[in-house]
């Protein structure tokens, strides 16, 4: 009987030893697992703050650029009308390069001359024109706003290089019916100095009839 007991006792110890070896090591699995969720919990977390911090970055970013572009629309005598899309504090002359430049062929140079301001600000949503030279002389910034007035000649006795006859340049000093052809094939003029730039008429020709010719 006494052995009976004894035998009982050390396999009772052993069944004891055993579970708590298995509940130790269960445990130890747990600790493991909730550390291993915690730390992919967290890494997950990181990632999608960064995500977020990146895709709020980018809306601002895309935003800013938006706000920082105007769009305007330029027709009449230039090499391509069109709408553009200009950065904000773009000039007239900006859009006029946007738009390949005025049409040489069709453009009233003195118009240009004298009423339009390549510094001016283009303003975003305007309609801005260029007239023609057939056209009367006036520049819409605006299809609602006032028109500018009209050019008022005052220099009338002078002879236009843009639009005199054979015969009113060959009135002028040292103008022949060669150089008026060559006045009037090298036409649009937008400054008289381009009588001399374009090889038209020498130094001395050019300072005897400056003052009695204009665009």
């Amino acid at each position: 009987m006494r052995n009976l007991l004894v035998l009982l006792n050390v396999k009772g110890f052993k069944w004891l030893k055993t579970s708590f070896l298995v509940v130790n090591l269960a445990l130890m699995l747990l600790v493991v697992f909730l550390t291993f969720f915690a730390h992919q919990n967290a890494h997950f977390n990181e990632v999608k703050s960064t995500k977020t911090h990146h895709n709020n970055s980018s809306k601002v970013n895309d935003s800013k650029e938006i706000s920082s572009m105007i769009v305007v629309d330029l027709g009449g005598s230039v090499n391509a009308p069109g709408v553009y899309e200009l950065p904000l504090g773009a000039r007239m002359a900006d859009l006029i390069d946007s738009a390949g430049g005025f049409d040489l062929k069709t453009t009233d140079a003195y118009f240009v001359q004298k009423n339009l301001n390549l510094a001016e600000l283009v303003e975003d949503g305007k309609k801005y024109y260029i007239p023609f030279s057939n056209e009367s002389s006036e520049l819409i910034s605006n299809p609602s706003s006032a028109k500018l007035d009209k050019i008022d000649n005052t220099n009338s006795s002078l002879i236009s290089i843009n639009q005199a006859t054979l015969k009113s340049l060959m009135s002028l000093p040292g103008i022949g019916e060669v150089r008026a052809q060559a006045i009037i094939d090298g036409r649009q003029y937008f400054s008289l100095d381009e009588l001399k730039s374009k090889s038209i008429l020498t130094d001395t020709v050019f300072n005897d009839i400056k003052d009695l010719i204009s665009l």
